[in-house]
């Protein structure tokens, strides 16, 4: 089961927005079969065991309910068959957790089979940050040109999706490049097709490896540096989203992790000190370099927040926002249909998970979804309390760890609609896995 469960991960993460699917264009349709054939045979072998096949969590309520109701939707929707096309696609995100929560559902080994996913997106995570920065070094130095570059690919007729990628071969995709004094170098992004979605999936890469750690209760030094080369490949992707992300999940991790008043207030200042001497560093760099000191502004900041050379990222995002609320305002109770944003507003998304499920579903959606964040939200809580009552300092760190994976995946999808991506649903099933364990170690009651 461990090999299964790691082929699930590993097909689920090369899933879009991961850009293999650009390189082998056959990549969906079989990843599509080999899901369903590992559903299948999960299934009859949980059957032939005499096994029950469902475990009872609370996320499947209000997650099915939101898909039967975006069903529902497709009656109106101006495109129905684009709709029912990522329809289809967001089943799959579930059909992928359902299967992870199938698979670790062991009693006896619910502890090894969560290790074992945790150690492949960590490993993963580790491998696609050596990829990006390898990328960004061998363009620094050597001026790597692209293979080739990947432009509009169709999107089933409906909308066409205009990619914009440079393909370096194995060390993966540059779409958004940087200039720091005479280099020219790209975003990293590894194999995804944009920096902003790679950021997203490092989040779920780096908690995964916190959680590993934890539950190995062994001090690696290998776990450091592939914490480290995450941490760095993070930050070379320069998504503000992304740090904001990992920043929030980290200082729940610190809550969770520091159960005393004095022991959280000492973990933050030398949280603080470091960041404050990891800055400091680096300004005492930049002082010595003006141009460099000027680009990092303009790469931070300029781009981003003002409009010194055109319109800037987050006034790109204030528009779309303030055009999602006109479309909301249209038909506030029911929506336009699910996934339909796009469809209506010219390719462009709401870039927030809350302003997309309002256009697209209305106020009825945006309750049911909500519902589907309490939940989450429930288990979490329910996780701390029975990690504290277990005592034991392996599970409080691992709890802290899916914790603060769950809130860095939930605060990018303010800024980027990421709640239905695949590293989202592997980020939730991390949560409701270490609920299962928690519940068969510590033999309380089902809070779920």
């Amino acid at each position: 089961m461990k090999i299964l469960l790691s082929c699930i991960i590993l097909i689920a993460v090369f899933g879009q927005p991961n850009g293999l699917s650009l390189i082998l264009p056959f990549y969906p349709f079989l990843a599509s079969a080999l899901t369903l054939l590992f559903l299948v045979f999960i299934f009859f072998n949980k059957v032939r065991k005499g096994e029950y096949i469902f475990t009872s969590l609370n996320i499947y309520l209000p997650t099915i309910t939101f898909l039967v109701y975006s069903v529902l939707s497709l009656l109106y929707a101006p495109e129905p068959l684009f709709g029912l096309r990522i329809l289809i696609s967001m089943i799959f995100k579930l059909i992928v957790f359902t299967q992870i929560v199938i698979i670790c559902n062991q009693e006896n080994r619910i502890k090894q089979l969560l290790k074992q996913l945790l150690k492949t997106v960590a490993i993963m995570g580790t491998v696609f940050s050596i990829q990006g920065l390898l990328l960004i070094l061998f363009t620094a130095l050597f001026k790597l040109n692209p293979i080739s570059e990947i432009n509009d690919v169709g999107g089933l007729g409906l909308m066409d999706y205009n990619y914009n990628l440079f393909y370096y071969g194995i060390l993966g995709f540059g779409k958004q490049y940087i200039t720091l004094l005479s280099f020219t170098i790209p975003r990293c992004q590894a194999m995804f097709t944009e920096p902003g979605w790679f950021a997203n999936f490092l989040e779920l890469s780096f908690f995964s490896t916190l959680g590993y750690s934890a539950l190995e209760n062994k001090n690696y030094q290998s776990v450091r540096w592939m914490l480290w080369l995450q941490i760095l490949a993070l930050f070379s992707s320069f998504s503000t989203a992304g740090w904001l992300a990992l920043g929030i999940g980290y200082l729940i991790y610190i809550i969770c992790t520091n159960r005393n008043t004095k022991a959280l207030v000492n973990k933050i200042i030398k949280t603080g000190f470091l960041l404050l001497s990891i800055s400091a560093l680096l300004l005492t760099i930049i002082s010595f370099l003006p141009v460099l000191s000027e680009e990092i502004y303009k790469i931070i900041w300029l781009e981003k927040f003002a409009t010194a050379w055109g319109t800037a990222s987050a006034t790109e995002r204030m528009e779309v926002i303030n055009l999602a609320q006109e479309l909301f305002l249209q038909r506030p109770l029911v929506g336009w249909g699910t996934n339909q944003m796009k469809v209506i507003s010219d390719g462009f998304g709401a870039n927030n998970a809350f302003m997309t499920v309002l256009v697209e579903l209305g106020l009825i959606g945006l309750v049911i979804y909500l519902i589907m964040l309490l939940a989450i939200i429930k288990t979490i809580l329910v996780n701390y309390r029975m990690a504290l009552i277990n005592k034991s300092n392996s599970l409080i760190h691992l709890t802290a760890s899916s914790s603060g994976c769950v809130a860095a995946l939930i605060t990018h999808s303010m800024f980027v609609d990421t709640n239905w991506a695949f590293f989202y649903w592997i980020g939730l099933s991390f949560v409701y896995i270490n609920y299962l364990l928690l519940k068969h170690d510590s033999k309380s009651p089902d809070f779920g």
